[in-house]
């Protein structure tokens, strides 16, 4: 299990190493100015949704706001067989192309944090 600010540690250090350097100027400012003030209120913006019946079904996420990210991790890595890309919306950048190893590097920066 990991705490809300773990997971929140884990995706800004994904965000700041793997994302950020491969930008160019303005979207990198952009993108870093977002992703701060965003961070700032993940943690009470999640646990706003923790009851819904969209999350609780998924059980992953306990009474405590703890999130379980080896369950979520070992439901992902299904979805990135063989080299697969998925492409992910990052608002005001466009599509980021998404891979195994991105889920691996987020997976590792939540228990690092």
């Amino acid at each position: 299990m990991a705490t809300m600010t773990q997971v929140k540690t884990g995706l800004v250090r994904f965000v700041d190493n793997d994302i950020l350097p491969h930008l160019p100027t303005g979207k990198k400012v952009a993108l870093g100015i977002y992703v701060a003030l965003a961070a700032n209120n993940l943690e009470a913006k999640a646990m706003q949704y923790i009851h819904h019946p969209a999350v609780s079904v998924l059980e992953v996420v306990d009474s405590n706001g703890n999130v379980d990210v080896d369950k979520v991790y070992q439901a992902a890595v299904p979805m990135f067989n063989a080299g697969q890309k998925v492409p992910i919306q990052i608002p005001m950048i466009g599509e980021y192309m998404m891979d195994m190893t991105d889920v691996e590097k987020i997976y590792k920066y939540i228990k690092e944090a």
